[in-house]
């Protein structure tokens, strides 16, 4: 099954796998990232915003300004506008 179709039809077990692969050291970037979206669309934002936290320091120089807006957007559900302002890394 690809991840795409896990995410659809079991987004828990997806993020175990983002884990998995943010743990391995596979493709990092794109495994954090993805994670964060998924959290959000189950309201996990807390657990994401942690994550992307916690863990941007393993991503690539480049992906940085992508975590950036994946932390804006995650900020951006309702409640989060005073954790806007401390976004550091």
């Amino acid at each position: 099954m690809y991840i795409f179709q896990l995410v659809q039809k079991d987004p828990e077990a997806a993020i175990v796998w983002f884990w998995k692969a943010i743990n391995a050291g596979d493709k990092v970037d794109s495994a954090l990232k993805d994670m964060a979206v998924v959290m959000k669309q189950i309201d996990r934002t807390e657990e994401a915003i942690e994550a992307v936290k916690s863990f941007r320091g393993r991503c690539s120089r480049q992906a940085q300004e992508s975590l950036d807006n994946v932390l804006i957007d995650l900020y951006k559900v309702p409640f989060k506008y005073d954790s806007l302002y401390s976004l550091n890394y």
